[in-house]
């Protein structure tokens, strides 16, 4: 970076939620949640190429098309179970590392609607078919660990200076970038502002958006220091009617439901909980803008209905004070 030179990024600190926990019960599962993101990374600059040799006919598909996409990151830098993300684009960065992080999400998440295992919902029966020694098709089944690909971090707006650096891979030399400044430092302290896949936010970075974006998908957690980005309200875009924002929120709320049961006796229970609550938040900021907006709280406590946890709507509904 030339002196001189602006600095000023947004910069988000990302950290795979449970991974050390799954690390001890399950190496390659754990690992299994890098690759998702990285799938899910690859997917997301592809898509950038695709928009850039055929733009999308309308207006709205183009907004829609901003979001898949990854071309507002500068710089995206993984460190074992951590992410790094940098941009010059406050607006579009955060819409975009919102539906990174939705994807990461639904990624496993409909193996969790109907799990194989309910008191274990991440185990997942994966068959596979191939050639015996007989030559007849043959059909084997085992067992993986589904884990959910679930962030929490802290986003900052500030000084962000990228460094080149040496690293070494495989004993031959290679260029690495680091990242460091004033807003990374922030972005990293935020990360433990609470449990559960939250990401949270300071003044800094809210300030450097525009209102529309801030409207959309930031709330106030302990204002004016601290927000938090409501990421699942992307999952509710285009949707036209209650049946349908209904379907939605069950995409969303009815397989974190499954999870949190089996656990709600122990430590994952808080970090699920509050996932639960982040859904209905994030689902809250979309109905009040609908004109069924009246409907919120029935189809809430309908969906939890459903998956036998109407007990729970009462806690949840405070959330957003509904």
């Amino acid at each position: 970076m030339a002196a001189g030179e602006n600095r000023d990024r947004a910069v988000a600190f990302l950290d795979l939620l449970g991974f050390r926990s799954y690390l001890k019960e399950d190496l390659e599962g754990a690992v299994e949640l890098l690759r998702n993101y990285r799938a899910m990374l690859v997917q997301k600059l592809g898509d950038t190429e695709t928009l850039k040799q055929t733009p999308p006919p309308t207006q709205e598909l183009a907004a829609l098309g901003d979001q898949m996409a990854a071309d507002s990151f500068e710089h995206a830098i993984p460190f074992s179970d951590s992410l790094f993300l940098v941009s010059r684009e406050p607006d579009k960065f955060l819409l975009q590392t919102a539906k990174f992080l939705l994807d990461c999400y639904t990624f496993t998440a409909p193996a969790y609607m109907q799990p194989d295992d309910p008191k274990n919902p991440t185990c997942v029966t994966v068959k596979e078919v191939g050639s015996g020694p007989d030559g007849h098709v043959k059909v084997q089944s085992r067992v993986e660990h589904w884990y959910p690909t679930l962030f929490r971090g802290g986003v900052s707006y500030g000084q962000v200076v990228p460094a080149i650096m040496i690293g070494i891979d495989i004993y031959k030399p290679v260029k690495v970038t680091n990242v460091t400044g004033t807003a990374v430092v922030r972005a990293v302290s935020m990360e433990k502002s609470g449990s559960g896949p939250r990401v949270f936010c300071d003044r800094s970075f809210v300030g450097s958006l525009s209102e529309p974006v801030a409207k959309q998908l930031i709330s106030e957690v302990k204002p004016p220091e601290l927000y938090e980005l409501l990421w699942p309200a992307l999952h509710f875009q285009m949707t036209s009617s209650l049946p349908e924002a209904k379907s939605k929120l069950e995409e969303l709320l009815v397989p974190v439901a499954r999870l949190w049961q089996p656990f709600s006796a122990v430590e994952e229970e808080r970090h699920y909980r509050e996932f639960m609550r982040l859904v209905v938040r994030s689902a809250g900021r979309f109905f009040k803008s609908q004109s069924y907006s009246a409907n919120f709280t029935c189809t809430v406590s309908a969906v939890l209905k459903s998956v036998g946890l109407q007990v729970l709507a009462q806690d949840l509904l405070q959330s957003v004070g509904a």
